[in-house]
């Protein structure tokens, strides 16, 4: 199991924040690799990622839940894919929480709990685990940047 934390402060309302939050398609945009995003059912969505992890380039088949609202501080999803070719499987828990520190400004604590099986997996822990935490900065980035632009 691979974990993740992020904490960033947002140049935005708390309000704003849970908007762009409970955006699905916009959240998809900022993940690196995630394509066709599309609702399944009242609360989830279907969606495709594309990765390369050192020598390795998968495409996952996604199944997005919305496990947890808490309008407007805390969003906890479960996704769950199988990869194509045989490549494996990867279940990823994450959990987001907001915090308004002032009228125009938002902390994000973002906690992620990540297991990669099968043959992505045989490529080691170091090299995945990097992997795994260059695109959460990257979605963290993009998140941030997306929430403080109109």
């Amino acid at each position: 199991m691979i974990e993740i934390e992020r904490k960033l402060l947002i140049n935005a309302s708390a309000a704003k924040v849970w908007t762009r939050l409970t955006d699905v398609p916009f959240v998809a945009s900022c993940m690196p690799g995630v394509e066709k995003v599309a609702p399944s059912g009242e609360g989830t969505y279907d969606a495709v990622l594309r990765v390369k992890v050192a020598y390795i380039s998968a495409v996952f088949d996604i199944a997005l839940t919305i496990v947890q609202q808490q309008k407007p501080v805390l969003m906890e999803t479960l996704a769950e894919g199988n990869g194509r070719l045989g490549v494996g499987r990867v279940n990823q828990r994450q959990l987001l929480n907001l915090r308004p520190v002032s009228e125009n400004e938002t902390e994000a604590t973002y906690k992620s709990e990540l297991l990669i099986v099968g043959k992505l997996a045989a490529i080691g822990r170091k090299v995945i685990t990097t992997r795994a935490h260059e695109m959460a900065d990257q979605f963290a980035r993009a998140f941030a940047a997306g929430c403080e632009t109109e």
